[in-house]
């Protein structure tokens, strides 16, 4: 199963640069380059869980943001969209060879921010990856 690193190059490498047009990045980027779509995977926290000497759980927790460029109401529109498109993506990668189970916890959050000069909305998903050891 994956550390953490791999769990992150997983989890960013599901999503589909034909949805998100601006790039899918396995951090948060400090330029967008004016891009209207994108999505960004980083680390949020980890913890360990032993169960015996032999056996243990690693949860991982990832921000997943959705990142739209501001352009009135098209922008949460886009924002909705995407917010689909990430729910179904964690939903039909439960289980793979790099963890054991995949799920959207908490509510999303979606908020107001500027890259580089650019005004965005952006909606941050947690996004927990729990790995057998």
């Amino acid at each position: 199963m994956g550390t953490r690193k791999e769990c992150r190059e997983a989890l960013t490498s599901l999503f589909s640069v034909l949805v998100f047009t601006g790039g899918v990045y396995e951090y948060l980027p400090t330029n967008l380059n004016g891009a209207t779509k994108a999505l960004a995977v980083y680390n949020d926290n980890t913890r360990h869980e032993m169960i015996s000497g032999l056996f243990g759980n690693n949860f991982y927790r990832f921000n997943v943001d959705t990142l739209v460029k501001r352009a009135g109401a098209t922008s949460e529109d886009d924002l909705d969209t995407l917010h689909e498109e990430v729910r179904s993506t964690c939903r039909s990668a439960v289980g793979n060879a790099n963890w054991n189970e995949i799920t959207i916890e908490e509510d999303s959050d979606c908020f107001f921010g500027e890259i580089s000069g650019i005004q965005y909305r952006v909606e941050q998903h947690k996004v927990l990856i729990k790995v057998n050891q």
